[in-house]
């Protein structure tokens, strides 16, 4: 990410030549509609009064002491851009307006912006200070939201926004848990006769009664989210509880980046990339995109000490117990889990971490082919980077290993 602030005073250098150009960066020219940045207002260093503008896809990149662009002709006069004369207008910056949430609740006041420097997309904005605003510097950060409505000098956003803006527990539990009971439902189908029908949510047929249940079927099932009714119609009870006395027990586990425990958490200090981009700032509470940002960059020990965790490890082991009910005539097993967390027994699972870490290596590079899913819709085309998002989207539609075959190394 960048922030509006820093880039504010920068000069302009041409890329291939090095020339610095008579222009400075004055301001961001935001698109509040679509809330992005489109590109900068920068002032003519020879004629003070002159304002010009600098589209941002012109840019090539953001130095600590420069902005590098295509060409001498990369800024142009604003009136030569017809269809973004409204973008342009100064009263379509959002700076200054005071956050609302639709309950009434008060955000802060707008005072600059984060912004991917690729896109323009604004994803936070610094206000000061608001329900959130820490009590020494005055400031929160604020993910961008969609805003509902605009009035004078108020901006009005969902509700939802509070709960984005609040730390949240237990989050790396809840999804190995899911994961685990996933994987026990589907080794507990395999092999089994089905005693009713079991259709997917098309409609389709995906298994007759009295068909034997493959690996196949508790895979599609899986993925067009029906495993529970094929988990049923192999005999499984999916409602009652376990009797913790009489039930046989075992364990599944999912290795994670270690940097995962960072998700949820609010961030204490400011996370920089080697180059200088922003990864992470304080009172911004970690999502994935902000996990992807650290990983792209190779910051995760940084984002892990910046919420206030130990980075000692790469990995860890989510280990989760599965209980299995023993069968009656009447009803089959059911499945519980309780879920602890541990860094340890990494040998154990030696295979498992192996590919885990062949992900972690993957992220953030580019991919040599396009990998699509089973309705051969694109998840990554031919070099764009690899996120969090495109390895489980491939994971869900059996395309990984062809994911991870594709990384340009």
């Amino acid at each position: 990410m960048q922030k509006g602030v820093e880039i504010t005073g920068k000069s302009l250098r041409v890329k291939i030549t090095g020339e610095i150009l008579k222009w400075k960066v004055k301001d961001l020219v935001c698109d509040r509609e679509h809330r992005k940045i489109i590109g900068f207002w920068v002032k003519d260093l020879q004629e003070l009064n002159t304002l010009e503008f600098l589209p941002l896809n012109k840019i090539e990149a953001i130095g600590s002491d420069a902005i590098a662009v295509s060409s001498k002709n990369a800024v142009v006069p604003p009136e030569t851009i017809p269809h973004l004369q409204e973008a342009l207008a100064p009263s379509n910056n959002l700076r200054d307006y005071q956050l609302v949430a639709q309950d009434g609740r008060g955000l802060g006041t707008i005072v600059d912006f984060y912004f991917d420097s690729n896109t323009g997309i604004i994803e936070g904005y610094e206000v000061r200070g608001g329900l959130f605003a820490d009590p020494i510097t005055e400031r929160a950060f604020v993910p961008a939201t969609p805003i509902a409505d605009i009035g004078d000098r108020i901006a009005i956003v969902p509700c939802e926004i509070i709960a984005l803006m609040e730390e949240q527990d237990n989050l790396l539990s809840t999804t190995s848990v899911e994961i685990a009971l996933s994987a026990a439902q589907k080794a507990f189908v395999v092999g089994k006769v089905a005693r009713e029908a079991v259709y997917a949510t098309n409609g389709e047929q995906l298994i007759v009664p009295g068909q034997l249940i493959t690996s196949a079927h508790a895979a599609v099932a899986q993925n067009g989210g029906v495993l529970k009714q094929l988990y049923c119609a192999a005999g499984g009870n999916a409602t009652k509880p376990a009797r913790e006395s009489s039930a046989a027990k075992s364990r599944a586990c999912i290795a994670y980046p270690a940097v995962i425990r960072a998700r949820g958490w609010r961030v204490r200090k400011l996370v920089r990339a080697r180059e200088g981009e922003i990864i992470a700032v304080p009172g911004e509470v970690v999502t994935e995109r902000t996990i992807e940002r650290a990983s792209i960059h190779c910051q995760e020990k940084a984002l892990l000490e910046a919420v206030g965790l130990k980075s000692d490890e790469s990995t860890i082991l989510v280990c989760v117990e599965i209980a299995l009910e023993p069968r009656s005539r009447a009803e089959g097993p059911t499945l519980w889990a309780t879920s602890s967390e541990t860094s340890q027994e990494q040998t154990e699972w030696e295979t498992f971490t192996s590919r885990e870490r062949e992900i972690r290596n993957a992220l953030g590079r580019p991919v040599t082919q396009a990998i699509c899913d089973r309705n051969q819709q694109a998840i990554l085309n031919i070099g764009d980077l690899i996120t969090y998002q495109a390895v489980e989207r491939a994971r869900q539609a059996q395309t990984l290993d062809r994911l991870l075959n594709a990384v340009y190394e």
